[in-house]
């Protein structure tokens, strides 16, 4: 089943998330994503002032991998645990010390990092879900597997910690074991605040044993000299500063590298010299039939060749229009490769961007969309203008299941990130005096302007169609909120 989210990043972006599952029985998996952005007239944005250059200027999206799923209770002892497998890459480490051991010690770190993180954040969100008898239970259960966890890693430290390591390979170890720290202080705070909502008297122990974790946690950061939470008078600068690097540091193992490039030049090429011939035909047929009809070196035949290279050019221009409009429907504008590091080509991702009528929408499409009669008026009767933005995302399975043997990675994460700032340039002030009534007495109510930014996603796989319907709600200071919408 395939994973869509679209949720507000920040005031000026907002996140399309999608999960792609790697069928590994498969050579490849394919997955063909369309979304057709609905926006009003008012806003300005078209063919002529909202380019496709543009377009991709204001999109941002990275690819990458699932973390692999293990339950919390999985981690520390089990045989799919990673701790283990991290055990013996030190000792191929301390064996071989060479370049390629110790990068694979360093994804090792990460990637046993970023499952962990996982596992917490996923036993803590069943935990906020679960019904108030099964809270207890759940909360003793995060408390001791994240002690067996982090003491089955801090074991680790004496394997490690030799005269022939180098301080570069100590040091990842121990931002690895910074970041375990921090994130289950972190998911243990969202427990406490779980169990302070609850009221319950009976809680009062577990509350007790939770603190005196996380209270644990934080002196063995002190001991260990790991930047911590500063005091209230301190500034708190450094230590967000340094958690959000040790975040990215240890999640950029499941990023994957990609490398784009134009798309579909050969048939752009070829289209090109189709036009010329077809105005190069017109311009020799006239001048053979000016020869035949009055003969060499006369006026009407120097008119006939003016009129010809005057057309000619003229077809040339309407016919490459043309043929490149036409061709828009089945060509891409780009293509990325996704590779994992420097190994080979593991995923390719093709993108094409363009404004259509809504005439040529799908009636699917128009179905979900079902615009209410005060957005006609509202756009002069005119319709919307519609962007109609499609990717299409090939995954190379058993070349992923190779690199990736190690761990099973279940799929990718597709993100995009669309800037709206141009789409604000033309709106109206965001508030407005709005006069009632309370009683005799005239009221002013301050009421916001907003606009309706409309997403249809369609994403298909095989006979498989997912549809995804959302509205942005937007002012001219930014989003205001993403209301999601039945698309059935």
């Amino acid at each position: 089943m395939i994973q869509k989210i679209v949720k507000i990043h920040d005031k000026f972006q907002f996140e399309i998330k999608l999960g792609y599952e790697i069928k590994k029985d498969r050579e490849k998996t394919s997955y063909n994503i369309e979304t057709y952005f609905f926006i009003p007239n008012n806003l300005d944005i078209n063919r002529y002032t909202y380019s496709k250059k543009i377009f991709y200027k204001d999109i941002h999206g990275y690819i990458r991998l699932k973390t692999p799923t293990l339950l919390l209770r999985q981690i520390a002892g089990s045989k799919s645990s990673p701790i283990p497998a991290l055990r013996d890459n030190i000792e191929t480490l301390l064996t071989r010390r060479d370049r390629e051991s110790h990068e694979n010690f360093e994804s090792h770190v990460k990637m046993v990092c970023s499952i962990v993180k996982s596992a917490l954040r996923d036993h803590v969100s069943f935990t906020a879900k679960s019904e108030h008898n099964d809270i207890p239970a759940l909360i003793d259960e995060f408390v001791t597997e994240s002690a067996k966890v982090v003491e089955a890693y801090r074991d680790l430290k004496p394997v490690i910690t030799v005269p022939t390591v180098p301080d570069k390979v100590l040091s990842i170890y121990r931002f690895g074991d910074e970041f375990l720290s921090h994130n289950i202080e972190t998911y243990g705070f969202r427990l406490l605040k779980r169990i302070d909502r609850m009221r319950s008297a009976d809680m009062a122990a577990l509350r007790e044993k939770l603190v005196a974790f996380i209270k644990s946690e934080y002196g063995y950061r002190i001991a260990c000299n790991y930047q911590s939470p500063p005091d209230e008078e301190k500034d708190k600068e450094i230590s967000i500063y340094r958690q959000g690097v040790l975040k990215k540091y240890i999640g950029s193992v499941l990023f994957l590298d990609t490398r784009r490039e134009s798309e579909g030049k050969f048939l752009e090429h070829l289209l090109f010299g189709i036009a010329a011939g077809l105005s190069m035909i017109f311009a020799t047929l006239v001048a053979f039939i000016a020869h035949n009809q009055y003969g060499n070196f006369t006026f009407p035949v120097f008119v006939a060749l003016v009129v010809s290279y005057i057309f000619k050019d003229r077809i040339k221009e309407f016919s490459r229009l043309y043929f490149i409009n036409k061709a828009s429907k089945f060509r891409f504008d780009q293509k990325t490769s996704i590779y994992a590091d420097d190994r080979p080509e593991i995923g390719i991702c093709k993108e094409a961007v363009n404004f259509i009528k809504e005439s040529e929408l799908p009636n699917r499409i128009k179905s979900i969309r079902k615009r209410a009669a005060i957005a006609d008026v509202d756009n002069q009767w005119r319709g919307e203008k519609v962007i109609y933005y499609r990717k299409r995302v090939t995954l190379f399975s058993k070349r992923m299941k190779k690199v990736y043997k190690e761990y099973n990675i279940e799929g990718v994460n597709d993100i995009i990130r669309f800037n709206i700032g141009r789409f604000l340039e033309k709106m109206d002030n965001p508030s407005r005096t709005i006069y009632t009534l309370k009683g005799d007495t005239v009221c002013e109510v301050p009421g916001d302007r907003v606009y309706y930014v409309n997403l249809i996603i369609k994403i298909s796989r095989g006979e498989k169609t997912f549809f995804k319907r959302a509205r942005l709600v937007l002012n001219r200071d930014g989003i205001k909120r993403i209301e999601e919408i039945d698309a059935s």
